[in-house]
């Protein structure tokens, strides 16, 4: 009979030990590419945002709905769905366990048409009720939404973007189909005020249009890298313009600044007065 060493028999336990832990600890890994990304108890935009990420924030992939749009994910102590459209990963997102049902039940919705127009020239929806919550875009006069609940005055009404985007926005400047006050009282959980707003340059301010998204570039020239997209509707800031009128260098709403292409930016500001770079 052959001799084994418990010694060996030692190290060879270990290894195994080791390797099963490896594999009990595996994370798929994510980062948020959006300026804001809200954090929902189930996968659709129906429901109640729990927590609200910001762009960059690293997160951990832990399973995802029936086709994939929708992803659950923890950060720290929060554990939610996000959309799949704005995170970043190299991971195969429909090679995640299904940790949702293949029907979403979500809350019920609102008898239609309960929508809502801007009458104003620019209205900013935030991220909460009231003016001291972040600016997640601004929108222009005439754009439409779908409203989907109210604050415990009716001042502030929550609505959904076409694109899905949730946010807040004041129900004075806006044409409603119904009285704001008879809209359900939404959840405020985890809504949190932001950090103050950037001051628009000299008040002049576009709004970007005729484009699903608008590259925000490092100059001004398709030559120079994008280093994000905003998308149709976002107002940003006018700083200056190319020497010939081309391009604008624009102050996003989360301070940073970049060049984009004048064609797509709406304004009733004269371009022409901007200085050049």
């Amino acid at each position: 009979m052959r001799y084994v060493r418990p010694l060996s028999i030692f190290f060879t336990l270990c290894l195994l030990l080791a390797g099963a832990g490896m594999a009990s600890a595996q994370t798929f890994n994510a980062i948020v590419n959006t300026g804001k990304l809200n954090v929902r108890q189930g996968p659709a935009p129906t429901f109640p945002a729990i927590a609200q990420l910001d762009n960059r924030t690293a997160i951990s992939l832990i399973g995802r709905n029936a086709d994939a749009t929708w992803v659950e994910i923890s950060v720290g102590t929060v554990r939610g769905w996000v959309n799949a459209r704005y995170i970043a990963t190299a991971v195969n997102l429909a090679a995640l366990p299904q940790t949702w049902g293949g029907t979403v039940v979500q809350p019920t919705p609102l008898p239609s048409p309960f929508v809502a127009t801007v009458n104003t020239a620019f209205l900013n929806l935030r991220s909460g009720p009231g003016a001291n919550f972040s600016i997640l875009r601004k929108l222009a006069r005439g754009q439409s939404m779908t409203l989907q609940g109210r604050n415990a005055d009716a001042r502030w009404v929550q609505v959904v973007m076409p694109d899905g985007l949730v946010g807040w926005v004041s129900a004075r400047y806006l044409s409603m189909s119904v009285n704001p006050a008879s809209l359900p009282l939404a959840s405020t959980t985890g809504v949190t005020p932001g950090a103050p707003q950037p001051v628009p340059v000299g008040g002049q301010t576009g709004i970007v249009a005729n484009v699903a998204a608008l590259s925000v570039r490092l100059g001004p020239g398709v030559q120079f890298a994008s280093f994000t997209a905003i998308p149709d509707g976002t107002g940003v800031s006018l700083i200056a313009r190319s020497a010939d009128g081309a391009w604008l260098l624009v102050q996003l709403a989360d301070g940073r600044t970049g060049w984009v292409s004048s064609a797509f930016i709406s304004t009733s500001f004269p371009l022409a007065s901007l200085p050049t770079r």
